[in-house]
């Protein structure tokens, strides 16, 4: 009997118990969500009761703790914190805590010396250093931070502990010098962290005294310790940094013989430059690789970059692309331009040095981009890419590419059917990415659009605005809309197609004849405003300069409200600046854009130019 009631006085006693701890958890839930809400008061009032129940639950010390703190209420905090500490009186954690809430109370005195009892407690301890440091962080007292550092420096007789910490803290307080000095201690303790410097640094070389404060402390280390393999690539990348390239490759040969790379040190060098448009610069690297190291497993992808050098150099810098893949004020010159042969011939000597090479597809490739952007020779382009598909089927990604390319060159040719089985081809392939898959939708249905099969085009753009968020989204809402509003006139929508295709065959004077007519045969519908566009275009590539000068004043004029106004606007003044080559008028319609459409994306590239115009420093 007697054991009976033991057992249920034990039963009755832990019931009791988890449903104490049961209420303290609902109590905490509910303060919880007070504290998330912002409501702070009554989040503290809980926090307070269930701390008086468990003074010892730190869950519920730490709450309260950061209630106070929000309520500014700093001598509660330090009441309990004390009292804390009177059981603890070494507990690094709350003296640190204590010295917070002292600074937040605005009585720094006692803050000093709440974080140098801390330090006290065991000075020899690395981990005291860490957390009183990172109070005073916490506390924005970055100077002193730094001192609680060099004094655990000092008292534990390393140089080089707490470098990265330190440097940090320099960098944030933009003393760049110190903070490149103390990185500089961290790679000489360990050269395994080179890339976590570089990372670290960076956030500084964004700013010019940053830069230049790094690369000056780097280059002074750098004199007096040249084989040191690690500052050399640091100098190196600075260098990139600061945009100087020849002085990085120069580091980068240093480099690649003192850790007898062969090449692969150059090889990295040239691939970066290439993709930092510094393509003079990254031509000489291939160049030296391919000269001095013609054993070097990089080779092929030496010559092919090199030739890639050519090609993009000889590029126009039209960033905008303004006038779509055309290039109006090159279009003469392009074709006799030597870079683009000597483009040409390096990519024809990638193919014979490597005829069965992944390079010699993508030379393939490039020579075919070249015949059909910017030649417009579209037999060579043509043959090329048939040479990929017949010799290179292995090549995946290159054999897509060129497959899309090949429907361009299909419809620029006038065999639309042949086109649009291309890309149907290319858009049921499952092995082709996504967005490669959309873009071949979408030609498939520009194609219809060119044949005039307009309802056939609107279906196909429809499945394509199911993915609102496709890089091709947006060229298929305009072609939508554009079917959509001019249906009802669709001997105009017809016209208008068959100029557009004679723009991508690149017969400007018939497109231009279509595109009079249509403009001139109901010069109130709705779809001149998008023919006044194409046709502003096709004059300037006539180097009609002054019909594509007064159309784009057109558009601005008749139809002030059309998407395409600023974009006009910006093109009235390039044909100024590069057709008519009148830097006065050029000048006038960039401000005219600025004046006009202050929210337009072209307003930085207005500013810009106006300033190359007049010579200014850019």
């Amino acid at each position: 009997m007697k054991k009976l009631l033991l057992l249920i006085l034990i039963f009755l006693s832990v019931g009791g118990i988890h449903a104490q701890v049961r209420n303290l958890d609902n109590k905490f839930r509910m303060a919880q969500i007070y504290e998330s809400s912002g409501d702070w008061d009554n989040a503290v009032k809980i926090y307070e009761e269930l701390y008086a129940a468990d003074s010892l639950n730190v869950v519920f010390f730490d709450a309260l703790m950061r209630g106070y703190d929000q309520l500014k209420r700093y001598s509660d905090a330090i009441k309990i914190i004390n009292t804390h500490l009177k059981f603890r009186p070494k507990d690094v954690g709350l003296l640190s805590q204590l010295g917070k809430t002292y600074l937040r109370a605005n009585d720094k005195d006692k803050a000093l010396n709440a974080w140098m009892s801390a330090l006290d407690v065991d000075y020899r301890n690395i981990n005291s250093y860490y957390i009183v440091a990172n109070a005073m962080v916490e506390s924005r007292m970055i100077d002193n931070a730094i001192k609680v550092y060099e004094k655990g420096r000092s008292v534990l007789n390393d140089k080089f502990l707490f470098a990265g910490d330190i440097g940090y803290l320099y960098s944030i307080s933009m003393n760049y010098e110190e903070a490149t000095r103390q990185y500089m201690l961290l790679l000489k303790q360990n050269p395994g962290q080179l890339g976590f410097i570089q990372s670290r640094i960076s956030i500084y070389t964004g700013k010019p005294d940053g830069l230049n404060s790094a690369t000056s402390v780097v280059e002074t280390a750098y004199k007096t310790d040249t084989d040191n393999t690690q500052l050399i690539q640091l100098l190196a990348w600075l260098y990139m940094e600061g945009k100087k390239y020849d002085r990085a490759f120069s580091i980068f040969k240093n480099l690649d013989e003192k850790t007898k790379a062969g090449g692969r040190e150059i090889f990295n060098f040239a691939e970066r430059a290439f993709r930092d448009k510094a393509f003079s610069t990254a031509a000489l690297a291939y160049q030296e690789l391919i000269i001095n190291y013609p054993k070097s497993i990089n080779i092929p992808a030496s010559e092919f970059g090199y030739a890639r050098t050519l090609e993009e150099s000889a590029a126009e810098d039209d960033t905008l692309k303004l006038f779509g893949d055309l290039k109006p004020f090159a279009t003469k010159s392009s074709g006799l331009n030597p870079s683009y042969q000597l483009a040409i011939a390096a990519f024809n000597k990638v193919i014979t040095n490597h005829p069965n090479n992944e390079f010699a597809a993508r030379s393939w490739y490039r020579i075919a981009s070249i015949n059909y952007y910017t030649l417009f020779d579209l037999t060579k382009a043509a043959d090329a890419l048939n040479r990929i598909e017949k010799n290179f089927s292995n090549f995946i990604p290159v054999l897509f590419d060129a497959a899309y390319l090949s429907g361009q060159v299909f419809i620029a040719q006038g065999e639309l059917e042949k086109a649009a089985e291309k890309f149907r081809w290319l858009a049921e392939t499952r092995f082709a990415q996504s967005d490669l898959r959309e873009k071949a939708n979408f030609a498939i249905a520009e194609t219809d659009f060119l044949r005039g099969n307009f309802k056939d085009a609107q279906q196909k753009l429809q499945n394509l605005l199911a993915s609102p968020n496709s890089d091709i989204a947006n060229d298929a809402i305009g072609l939508q809309v554009l079917i959509q509003e001019n249906l009802n006139n669709e001997n105009l929508l017809k016209d208008f197609s068959k100029g557009i295709l004679l723009k991508h065959q690149r017969q400007f004077s018939k497109a231009a004849e279509v595109l009079e007519v249509l403009a001139a045969k109901q010069p109130e519908a709705d779809i001149v405003e998008n023919t006044l566009v194409v046709l502003g275009d096709v004059y300037t590539m006539m180097q009609q300069y002054e019909k594509a000068v007064f159309t784009y004043e057109r558009i601005m004029k008749d139809f002030p409200d059309n998407v395409f106004a600023d974009k006009s606007q910006l093109k009235t003044a390039a044909v100024y600046q590069w057709g008519l080559k009148n830097s006065v008028k050029a000048i006038e319609a960039y401000q005219m854009l600025l004046e006009k459409y202050p929210g337009s994306v072209y307003v930085n590239e207005a500013r810009r130019r106006i300033r190359e115009i007049r010579g200014d420093v850019l």
